[in-house]
């Protein structure tokens, strides 16, 4: 399990702050394309992440790229471009704005097609954000899912507890996934599924 006390958020446009953020003492480095970067600047960005993951010593920090919404121009050429020229040095994709088990799920079968071509063994984890309360499926009470003892347990907010929600690794028990009837034939242990706040991480990435 890696360290996770403390979390930098970089601008992805600047290489001074991206080099500024590799030397520093964090945790985790999440190079940003989405809300920090300006849209004449997202595929300039873009290069400068792929360079700085190749060529930075990152020590032992946890290396996390934010892509552009999924409802953008710009997320399907950020996880290609990062992922085929950059991904032997990335451990987390950071999917922003998610609404649906969808997102997720076409995220993963992208990042899947491109592990296989390149026949990567180590796969590339995911971290979801849940930032509107829409996409919270309504429940009467928050519920605790029981899990096995190796992994995590995770409460499930209500719409009103609800605010931006980062979800990581964490196993979605069956009974969880079968309430989305459209992820119901889906495997536990290979596709995530977003569910009250919460999402089953494709892979274990420490």
């Amino acid at each position: 399990m890696r360290l996770r006390r403390s979390e930098l958020s970089t601008p992805a446009s600047s290489e001074r702050m991206i080099e500024k953020a590799a030397a520093s003492s964090a945790d985790l480095v999440f190079l940003d394309l989405e809300d920090s970067v300006s849209p004449n600047e997202k595929v300039g960005a873009r290069a400068k992440v792929i360079n700085a993951l190749k060529t930075l010593d990152w020590g032992k920090k946890t290396r996390a790229v934010r892509v552009n919404d999924l409802e953008t121009e710009y997320a399907y050429q950020d996880i290609i471009s990062i992922v085929e020229e950059g991904g032997e040095y990335l451990d987390i994709l950071i999917v922003p704005k998610v609404k649906s088990a969808r997102d997720v799920w076409w995220v993963d079968v992208l990042l899947s097609q491109i592990e296989k071509r390149l026949q990567r063994t180590r796969r590339i984890g995911l971290e979801v954000l849940i930032e509107e309360v829409s996409s919270v499926p309504p429940t009467t009470a928050p519920r605790r899912a029981s899990t096995p003892a190796s992994s995590a347990t995770t409460s499930i907010p209500t719409p009103a507890t609800c605010g931006t929600t980062r979800v990581t690794r964490s196993s979605l028990p069956p009974a969880r996934l079968a309430s989305l009837p459209s992820m119901a034939h889906t495997s536990t242990s290979r596709i995530p599924a977003v569910i009250a706040g919460s999402v089953c991480a494709r892979k274990s990435w420490a």
